[in-house]
């Protein structure tokens, strides 16, 4: 699947995704999502998440759907995209205000509060380190880029 984040100063950004069987779901977002779908990129592809936000989408999921009010959904949320969806906010929270002293119980703390039957996974430091980068990576990518212009990345 192609991920194409376009960036516009006048009006909200553009997230579309080409999956690979060739259909498409798009969406406006704010800075706010920017951050965290880039977030969500970096977390799903070091980690080889397959069932998360981008998975569901390159399987048929519209971007749309995720919007809806909670009991209006039809999306059923696999564990591997609710664990993601913690792990991207913690990552985020992070990038805004730095590095949090223990990053795992803190997840599991997150998770626990949420639902106690999802496991939480424990991150090496090789890996909370290459996501780190990743997102730093992508961000800077995205400050850098020109009005009107898209950063695109590829999920498989």
């Amino acid at each position: 699947m192609t991920i194409s984040f376009s960036k516009r100063s006048n009006k909200q950004h553009t997230l579309s995704c080409t999956r690979n069987d060739g259909s498409q779901t798009w969406m406006q977002v704010s800075d706010f999502f920017i951050v965290h779908d880039l977030t969500h990129y970096g977390v799903e592809t070091i980690l080889n998440y397959k069932n998360a936000f981008y998975g569901m989408l390159n399987n048929g999921i519209n971007i749309s759907d995720f919007e809806k009010p909670k009991q209006e959904r039809t999306v059923v949320l696999s564990n591997e995209a609710i664990v993601t969806e913690h792990l991207v906010n913690l990552f985020a929270i992070e990038y805004n205000q730095g590095t949090l002293n223990d990053f795992n119980s803190m997840l599991a703390d997150s998770i626990q509060k949420e639902n106690t039957h999802y496991k939480s996974p424990q991150l090496s430091r090789e890996q909370l380190n290459s996501i780190r980068s990743a997102i730093k990576n992508y961000m800077m990518q995205w400050y850098e880029l020109p009005d009107g212009e898209s950063l695109t990345l590829n999920f498989n």
